[in-house]
């Protein structure tokens, strides 16, 4: 078994800026979790940036060693 955590337990560091869409993974990992489950595309409109974005978290989570 894995232990993970999900990108919205991460909304209020977010929201303030502390943390953007990409170092939330590095948190995670910092923090111990093997896993993340990742959250939050609904405020991206365009089908593309939403694509984009998913391939950018792919890429850092691999880098920090967390499975999605």
């Amino acid at each position: 078994m894995k232990i993970g955590v999900s990108s919205y337990s991460y909304q209020q560091y977010l929201n303030k800026g502390l943390l953007d869409r990409i170092t939330v993974i590095a948190k995670a990992a910092e923090m111990g979790f093997e896993t993340i489950e990742y959250t939050g595309f609904d405020d991206i409109e365009a089908f593309d940036d939403k694509i984009k974005l998913a391939c950018q978290i792919k890429e850092e989570a691999a880098k920090q060693g967390l499975e999605i």
